[in-house]
């Protein structure tokens, strides 16, 4: 599970220019009581899995501020539209993005990447790992990637609408998400439930 926030912003930057930019920062905390974060069930390749004890992350709260994890905020425009980006994202705009196969769970969590960047899927575990996406307005995908391996999917072409799942056919327990946007403008909560996005431009979102 992953969780999205609808936010209506104002940004306003200190100096009037041509080309104004501003940040947006902040925190999700758990109003309730603590969850627990059960142990998953290992029924496959249960002596090198099993040792890892993977655990459920459909919901992460930290045990001592309450902090909010894997919440996932983005900048949410129209198809087609255009929106301004700050050179300062340049630089990383078609570097690639690794999600990785790690301790028998996808890491990170939640993977963000724009259109453009290529998805690097990494399997440094001891046994094989099938990473499959069934994303909506890009080609779904569905590869095995053995131990110790790698592979790079194209670049993907347009911008998801929501978050898609991935999952592992072989362990069925590991799920994670794919975010993919055609902008820099997103932003995965930490461990505290903090987060901030960079240089966006100004004005209503």
């Amino acid at each position: 599970k992953c969780v999205w926030a609808i936010l209506l912003v104002a940004l306003t930057s200190a100096v009037t220019s041509a080309a104004d930019w501003g940040s947006l920062k902040g925190r999700f905390v758990l109003d309730g009581p603590l969850p627990e974060q059960p142990k998953l069930q290992i029924n496959k390749d249960v002596e090198f899995c099993g040792k890892h004890e993977p655990r459920s992350e459909k919901l992460v709260v930290h045990r001592e501020d309450r902090g909010l994890a894997n919440v996932v905020i983005w900048l949410d425009i129209k198809p087609g539209e255009k929106v301004a980006i700050h050179p300062s994202y340049d630089t990383v705009a078609t570097m690639p993005v690794k999600l990785a196969n790690k301790g028998c769970r996808f890491d990170p969590h939640i993977c963000v990447l724009r259109t453009g960047q290529t998805l690097l899927i990494d399997n440094a575990d001891q046994v094989d790992h099938n990473t499959a996406a069934g994303l909506d307005r890009n080609d779904p995908f569905n590869a095995v990637t053995p131990a110790g391996k790698s592979s790079e999917r194209p670049r993907f072409k347009l911008a998801e609408r929501l978050p898609a799942q991935v999952q592992c056919a072989i362990h069925p327990w590991m799920t994670g998400w794919l975010v993919v946007k055609d902008h820099p403008y997103v932003a995965v909560t930490d461990e505290h439930g903090r987060f901030e996005i960079k240089n966006l431009p100004t004005g209503e979102h």
